[in-house]
């Protein structure tokens, strides 16, 4: 079962990134309608992945953890772990907000609402490669000391 939380992670955390590359690309040629759906499942991915992780960190991760940091990259936990934990919260963040801001706000096109969301899915874009990387060099120091 371990693995089925990590898989989950893995794929919904990266489809969260794909969506909102795409998503990004419906608001440079200002189509909203589209700019919006994709947002949401890209809300919904990234949401699906928090929560997987989170059951996978709570059940399985102490036990990991012991294995990493007693090995030879012990800095996949103290650094690429620890990163990549509070990352995962503002890539969560920023998505729950557009959410809210589509939500509760107009969303015509605008310049000053055109030029958030491209900075909002840029932010999302970049951490979700940031920690892409940091979950490679985790299972990297998990997979070394096996």
């Amino acid at each position: 079962m371990k693995f089925v939380f990590l898989i989950l992670h893995i794929f919904l955390g990266v489809s969260g990134t794909i969506l909102a590359t795409i998503a990004l690309h419906y608001s440079i040629v200002n189509n909203t309608g589209k700019m919006i759906r994709f947002a949401f499942a890209e809300f919904v991915a990234t949401s699906l992945a928090l929560l997987a992780a989170a059951l996978y960190y709570i059940i399985y991760y102490q036990d990991d953890k012991h294995i990493i940091i007693s090995g030879k990259l012990p800095m996949a936990h103290s650094v690429f772990m620890e990163v990549k934990e509070h990352s995962f919260i503002l890539f969560f963040l920023l998505s729950l907000y557009f959410q809210l801001r589509i939500k509760f706000t107009d969303t015509t096109d605008t310049i000053s609402f055109k030029k958030e969301t491209e900075m909002v899915f840029i932010c999302i874009i970049f951490l979700g490669l940031l920690m892409s990387a940091m979950g490679i060099m985790v299972n990297m120091g998990f997979r070394v000391n096996q």
